[in-house]
This record gives structure tokens, sequence and C-alpha cells, in this order.
């Protein structure tokens, strides 16, 4: 096992914040396939025509329902791009989070090399004087 450093706190802070993000991104991931469902039923609302053999009054009322199921569906788009923007800043967030528990990771791994070293030297140092002793002795 390891040697325990001060910036291990440090990477267990980091891991939580890259934890959370990583929610975030799935939360917007979600979000994302939500809004892109709404849409195709948007579309295929759209897509059908409900006019056939009926009145003027009644084919007005058909363009009307059209209309609106247009507004529908380019409402549902902007609500896409809304959700994509969103993932794509979440992303970008998880990534720098992951890249800051990198960061500390990476310097706690040298504190523990730094300190392993020193360890080394000094029992180096001590099997140094020890066998000096052994020597006069």
């Amino acid at each position: 096992m390891s040697e325990p450093t001060r910036l291990d706190v440090v990477v267990r802070l980091r891991e939580r914040k890259e934890d959370a993000a990583q929610v975030v991104l799935a939360q917007a991931a979600r979000a994302v396939q939500s809004a892109e469902t709404v849409l195709a039923e948007a579309r295929s609302k759209a897509a059908h025509d409900a006019r056939g053999r009926a009145s003027a009054c009644e084919w007005l009322i058909a363009e009307e329902a059209h209309r609106r199921a247009l507004t529908e569906v380019r409402t549902a788009q902007g609500t896409v791009q809304r959700a994509e923007q969103k993932k794509e800043q979440a992303r970008a967030a998880c990534e720098l989070a992951h890249q800051g528990v990198e960061i500390v990771r990476r310097a706690a791994d040298r504190k523990r090399d730094e300190q392993r070293l020193v360890e080394g030297r000094a029992e180096r140092k001590q099997d140094d004087s020890i066998a000096l002793l052994l020597r006069a002795g």
C-alpha cells in the first residue's frame, strides 16, 4: 500500500467533484434523449394530414391544427438544441473535473515517489553506518 499524503484528501474531494459532474452529464444526456423523443412525436403529428372531404370550415380547423403542430415542432427543435448545449457544457465540465483529478493524483504520486526516495536514502545511510561500525569493530 502506498504511503498516505496530504494530497490524498484533495484527490478524494476532486473525485467527488468529478462524480458530481458525471451525474450532471448523465442527466443532460437523458434530457437530450427526452427532448428528441418529444421532437419525433411532434414531427409525426405535423406530418399527419387530417384534411379530407369536408367543408371549408373543417379545412380551416385542420389547417390551424397543422400550423400549431408545426409550431410545436419548432419549439421542440429549440428544446433539443438547448438540451444539447447543456449536455456539451456538462461534458466540458466533466472533462475539466477529470483533468483536475488527474493533476492532483499525479502530484500525490510524485510526493509518494519523493517520500520513497528519501526513505531509501535514509535506509542506505543507516546500512552504511552499520557497515562502518561492523568494519571498525
